[in-house]
């Protein structure tokens, strides 16, 4: 995935240096966001390989502190809140659907992946822990 997404980004960081390329306040909203995007996600490439990495040495465990402490799967709220943002700077009907189906698809694969980590671990949800799926709501 690194590989996809470093040219994405390189891409997107370049649009600034073409004159002509971005033009209105709009649209370089929307490349600087597309940027940020896929910053994000080369950064969360390399962190998912490195924490794959850790729990193949040290054995599968459910995660813990941080955000983890509020939703199951913190990286899928993020990711609907990427593309809620991507919908408001497009303002377009079409940016709103996938928008909603993003939204969609991450809260069900965020509840698939609670109720995988009930199963295997006895301890989940621990003291503190969320048993929400998505959405952050204090326990």
């Amino acid at each position: 995935m690194l590989v996809a997404y470093t040219p994405a980004l390189v891409a997107m960081l370049a649009s600034f240096a073409v004159p002509g390329s971005v033009d209105g306040p709009r649209a370089r909203l929307l490349a600087a966001a597309l940027a940020v995007h896929f910053l994000k996600q080369v950064l969360e490439v390399l962190f998912v390989h490195r924490n794959r990495e850790h729990a193949a040495r040290h054995g599968c465990q459910a995660p813990r502190g941080g955000l983890f402490e509020l939703v199951t799967c913190p990286q899928y709220l993020f990711e609907i809140f990427v593309f809620l943002g991507f919908a408001v700077i497009g303002q377009i009907v079409f940016a709103l659907a996938v928008a909603v189906c993003v939204a969609a698809y991450h809260t069900g694969r965020s509840w698939a992946t609670w109720r995988w980590y009930a199963a295997k671990f006895e301890e989940f949800p621990g003291e503190g822990q969320s048993s929400c799926a998505v959405c952050p709501v204090p326990s």
